[in-house]
């Protein structure tokens, strides 16, 4: 696969379908769905298998004891084989075209290592509630930035997990968890001090 979406989850069952089935549809389909069960005790070992049954894209394992979110979120990263990645919380889901318009700006900016979407909050019924964090993405300007700058838009991509890391394997050799993945971009030298937006 070249993109690997991955699903942490833990008594997912009430959304976890809908998250499934938006990386399912995607327009963009060479990729991998691999979900990472934290020992859940609702439905979500069914769900995952249903669905593992009937596409062969999709990965299911299940953690022999719960390990705790941040090692569940560190574990489905280490089980992903594709050279880019994204994380999809389990309650999220995509639009049909997310993946393939994200990879298809990395490809055109072979300098870049992060590609962040708009994300919205929506209610139970998928209603839009307010965009998420659009403020601060409207100010920022398509020009470099201090270290310090970047650092927190970082944390803002963080925050959402809508986006897509370039050469994640070699960043997940250094270890740390979900939340220094973008401090370890920084650090590594693979992200450029250069934001760039487009609709």
């Amino acid at each position: 696969p070249s993109v690997s979406v991955g699903v942490p989850v833990y008594n997912g069952e009430r959304y976890l379908e809908v998250a499934i089935r938006s990386v399912l549809a995607q327009t963009w389909d060479d990729l991998e769905l691999v979900i990472c069960d934290n020992c859940s005790t609702d439905r979500t070992s069914e769900i995952c298998r249903t669905y593992a049954a009937q596409d062969s894209r999709v990965r299911y394992l299940r953690n022999e004891r719960n390990i705790g979110a941040a090692g569940n979120f560190r574990r489905v990263f280490h089980e992903s084989l594709a050279p880019v990645y994204r994380w999809l919380c389990s309650d999220d889901y995509i639009g049909p075209s997310s993946i393939e318009k994200c990879l298809r700006l990395l490809q055109a900016r072979p300098d870049a290592a992060v590609v962040c979407s708009r994300a919205e909050f929506v209610d139970e019924h998928g209603a839009t509630i307010k965009p998420y964090d659009e403020e601060r993405w409207a100010e920022l300007p398509d020009s470099k930035l201090p270290v310090e700058v970047s650092l927190r838009m970082l944390e803002s991509i963080q925050g959402r997990w809508a986006h897509l890391l370039r050469d994640f394997t070699r960043i997940a050799q250094r270890g740390g968890h979900a939340g220094q993945i973008g401090r370890g971009l920084l650090g590594a030298g693979y992200l450029l001090f250069r934001w760039h937006k487009q609709d």
